[in-house]
């Protein structure tokens, strides 16, 4: 809950439990909830062209063994698809024919190829597809390290590499027996004067990756670092460095957001320093790179900092725009980062009374467009993507009294806020071409599974890619309505009703 309004997330397992009134067709089976095809956009290519989905289905998800949770050597099953989709000609291919289990999908910069872990038993896979030619090809790794199922994929600025991370020699048999002891061992102690107690320690062995850099050519392997457990991992523009986020557990924690170290790195991949850039501090860094590579922007305790890395330390951008929200209160605005402007120069914020244009070298800052009404009352904005040319900032938009959902586009520089799809519909994975002239999406009326789909800037031309679920044609699905009733303490709040088989208007159920 948050405010007075619940948010709402239909899930469609339950959605599709009901037949709708009245409405001919047979009965919605158990059977076809186990293999309802749902989808989610895992990757777009820069010009929105390319789009990597991974489909999967409750079936796919069965034979999970519930005693190995915990264990860091057990991957639970998830098989399903993965297809490319040429949003262009509307062609859809499977990668593979048979079900399979997918991880990380990423697109080449230049948007002609993707790489994919495929888990296969107890061995990961790198592969690597070729859109244009639709030919798919394992990537032999000269090393007899194993591949990380967790780890991130990255390619480099060329294309002729990928950053993957290893798993240390021996490190699934110590991992799997550290596990062992824990679950059938005869006695088991957990001690609060260790450091770790017994299963945060088997737990941080999954941490435990050697980063590598994977030529894709010959399949030559280079670490890069020893034992390091990366997060928000990439490189820089010129492809020279690697920007990323280590969080170094220090001790079982007690108190939340306690007990775990991080710092931002750059390392020089020619000569192998790796400088600190932000840190180490025992608490999150949650920090955005520009595109450059060149500047790490964060929030902090309600003011937004800058580190460039030319020079000595961050700086906070936002303590003298830090006035009072109202005349006669003492509380001060706070700012948080949206977004960082494609050139690299300045940043979205946001604060409580709208989104503002902060140049990241001075902090000068410009209000790009001021909210109105009341917060629990007006729709919620969340930027999506930032147009090439700095033009425009697409914002999901939700509203919070009723089923209006959309996309939107701000103006930064007129300040004006143009609704480019507003209905009732349920959306998710936006994601906009780098010159914001068409759209990729997934879509549901709130009662059927997602489908993917396509549209130009204007959303004039709206296309549907995908029919993921032809075999509940025929089938009686749900029919929902969205109810409002109040709390004890008279607050408005919202829920979904879902309508019984053979509903009849003016009966009691």
């Amino acid at each position: 809950m948050r405010g007075r309004t619940v948010l709402l997330t239909v899930a469609f397992g339950l959605a599709l439990a009901f037949p709708l009134d009245a409405q001919e067709g047979r009965p919605f089976t158990t059977e076809d909830a186990l293999d309802v095809r749902s989808a989610r956009i895992a990757d777009v290519t820069e010009d929105a062209r390319w789009l990597a989905v991974t489909v999967s289905t409750r079936r796919g998800r069965s034979g999970v063994d519930h005693f190995r949770f915990g264990d860091p050597t057990y991957v639970s099953p998830n098989d399903g698809e993965l297809l490319v989709i040429d949003a262009r000609s509307g062609a859809v291919r499977p990668v593979f024919q048979a079900p399979a289990q997918f991880r990380n999908p990423t697109w080449s910069p230049d948007g002609s190829r993707l790489a994919f872990y495929r888990l296969d038993g107890e061995r990961t896979a790198l592969h690597v597809h070729d859109a244009g030619q639709g030919t798919t090809r394992e990537v032999t790794l000269a090393t007899d390290k194993e591949l990380s199922t967790s780890a991130p994929l990255v390619w480099s600025p060329d294309g002729a590499h990928v950053l993957v991370a290893l798993r240390p020699s021996g490190w699934a048999a110590e991992a799997r027996q550290a596990f062992l002891e824990m679950t059938e061992g005869p006695v088991v102690v957990q001690d609060s004067r260790d450091d770790f107690l017994d299963w945060d320690r088997v737990r941080n062995l999954s941490q435990q990756e050697i980063p590598a850099l994977v030529k894709l050519a010959d399949g030559s392997v280079k670490e890069v670092l020893g034992v390091t457990s990366l997060q928000d991992v990439r490189f820089t523009e010129d492809g020279k460095a690697l920007l990323y986020t280590v969080a170094n557990r220090l001790r079982t924690s007690y108190e939340r957001a306690k007990g775990t170290e991080y710092a931002v790195h750059r390392l020089e991949l020619a000569d192998g320093e790796d400088r600190v850039v932000v840190g180490p501090v025992e608490r999150a860094i949650r920090g955005s790179w520009n595109d450059r590579g060149d500047a790490l922007a964060y929030a902090e305790g309600g003011d937004v900092f800058v580190r460039f890395l030319e020079g000595d330390s961050a700086r906070n951008l936002t303590g003298e725009h830090r006035t009072l929200v109202e005349g006669n209160d003492t509380t001060k605005l706070s700012f948080s980062l949206e977004l960082w402007h494609p050139a690299g120069t300045s940043m979205l914020v946001r604060s409580s009374k709208g989104f503002h244009v902060l140049d990241a070298k001075d902090g000068a800052m410009e209000t790009a467009f001021a909210f109105q009404g009341d917060e629990d009352e007006r729709p919620r904005l969340s930027p999506e993507a930032w147009s090439e040319d700095g033009r425009y900032v697409f914002l999901a938009t939700s509203a919070q009294d009723r089923w209006e959902r959309g996309l939107a586009r701000l103006d930064v520089g007129r300040g004006r806020l143009e609704d480019l799809r507003k209905d009732d519909g349920l959306y998710g994975d936006w994601n906009v071409s780098a010159d914001g002239s068409s759209v990729v999406f997934r879509m549901s009326d709130g009662n059927r599974p997602d489908e993917i789909y396509t549209a130009d800037a204007g959303f004039r031309n709206v296309r549907r890619l995908t029919d993921l679920n032809p075999q509940l044609e025929g089938v009686a699905l749900a029919r929902t309505k969205l109810v409002d009733y109040l709390d004890v303490d008279g607050n408005r709040l919202y829920g979904i009703l879902y309508y019984p088989q053979g509903y009849q208007e003016g009966k009691k159920y």
